[in-house]
């Protein structure tokens, strides 16, 4: 809401303690401050709510919950290597899969520390364990893919590490109807956007009005 002016921002460690409970002046739908983080802290995941005071009048909890990831470095030099662990994201360019269409996905690998491990072998399999797309990473362990997902499949990354150690994820859901977005800024002063779909969905589109909204900054 672009009138909203006091948003109360909370913090919670993995536990649901809560950490920290603070009032943020907001202006035009955005809010803006600072949480002190404590020394004592882990490692790990903690999450931030915001919500504002008209939300108490119902019942739903409409509050937005968003996961962060806090570093304690002082708490990670002695960390045996055997024991980091990776966040291997694989993130569908549209929000989702759609079946028998092709889809970017997008993926991104950081280790426990929070930053991003490159590689150059990664693969997606199907079922069978047969390779469907094969693909590497950027020098922040980011990048994409294309992929035509079939009805009823299952399918999951696997990336093979410098050092021989492997990493794998399972993709997201497929779903049988939607549309596919991508997205091509490559070029200095146009983008190109490509919407994809299969049969099932565009014999119930194909007579609706739909409309594309680009933005910028909020």
């Amino acid at each position: 809401s672009l009138a909203t002016t006091n948003f109360n921002v909370e913090l919670f460690d993995g536990l649901g303690n809560e950490l920290f409970s603070g009032l943020f002046m907001g202006s035009n739908g955005h809010a803006r401050g600072n949480i002190k983080i404590d020394s004592n802290w882990e490692s790990g995941d903690y999450y931030i709510r915001v919500s504002t005071n008209w939300m108490n009048n119902f019942i739903e909890n409409d509050a937005s919950v968003s996961k962060i990831k806090l570093i304690n470095s002082e708490r990670l030099v002695d960390r045996p290597a055997d024991k980091i662990g990776y966040d291997f994201q694989l993130l569908p360019e549209g929000g989702h899969l759609v079946s028998d269409t092709e889809n970017t996905v997008g993926f991104k690998l950081v280790n426990a520390q929070g930053l991003g491990v490159t590689f150059d072998e990664g693969f997606v399999l199907d079922e069978a364990e047969k390779v469907v797309v094969a693909f590497s990473s950027n020098s922040l362990g980011m990048g994409k893919f294309d992929l035509t997902p079939l009805s009823g499949k299952e399918y999951r990354a696997r990336v093979i590490l410098k050092g021989g150690e492997e990493v794998s994820g399972v993709l997201p859901k497929i779903n049988t109807k939607g549309l596919s977005i991508q997205v091509d800024n490559e070029q200095k002063d146009s983008l190109q956007l490509t919407l994809n779909t299969n049969r099932a969905t565009l014999r119930t589109i194909k007579s609706q009005l739909y409309y594309l909204l680009v933005h910028q900054n909020q």
